[in-house]
């Protein structure tokens, strides 16, 4: 389990839709460069997802709630904040529980300087036989969340890698960039 220290957000993208039939949840640490509350936190996270990654969600996804859990873990506060609001991607999805691999990268070396996130939704038009995504539609997509991290950045509230050793403080993310192969998640398509 992740650590969250105080003066950091986890922040988790809560989407539904038949794109994601059990749900599926991006999740990511920020740090509170601006001494923000949960509230603010949610509304400029939406914000930019509207700005820079709605168009790169699948319609059949859908933003259903914003999750801020500010730090520390067993005592910060958190809201929900119910978005309801539809990607503009209009294209077949890949089955569920394949996805868009994102790699976080950071100025430190070792395991404690990288990261992944897993994006739902991808088009199974974007997506080859061997599983690899379009060079076309990585350019594209490196674009959508390098614009989402600057966005972050401009908001004082930059991307960082959160570790499960309560130790080792927060990782600042430098880029976030698509994977060319798709990625599996075990347990992506949970039981009900």
């Amino acid at each position: 389990m992740t650590t969250l220290p105080v003066g950091y957000f986890q922040i988790n993208l809560q989407f539904t839709g038949s794109a994601a039939p059990a749900g599926a949840e991006v999740v990511f640490g920020s740090k509170n460069d601006a001494l923000l509350d949960v509230a603010t936190v949610a509304n400029l996270i939406q914000t930019n997802w509207d700005t820079n990654l709605k168009s790169k969600t699948n319609s059949l996804l859908t933003l259903d709630r914003i999750r801020v859990k500010a730090g520390p873990q067993a005592t910060g506060v958190f809201i929900e904040r119910a978005v309801g609001v539809a990607g503009t991607q209009v294209s077949a999805p890949v089955s569920p529980q394949v996805s868009m691999m994102l790699v976080k990268n950071s100025l430190t070396g070792g395991r404690h300087g990288r990261g992944r996130t897993f994006w739902p939704g991808l088009p199974e038009a974007h997506v080859d036989p061997s599983g690899l995504i379009g060079s076309v539609d990585i350019a594209a997509y490196n674009t959508a969340f390098a614009a989402f991290l600057a966005q972050l950045n401009t908001d004082q509230l930059p991307m960082v890698i959160l570790h499960n050793d309560g130790a080792v403080a927060p990782t600042i993310v430098t880029s976030w960039q698509v994977s060319s192969k798709v990625a599996t998640q075990r347990d992506r398509l949970r039981r009900r």
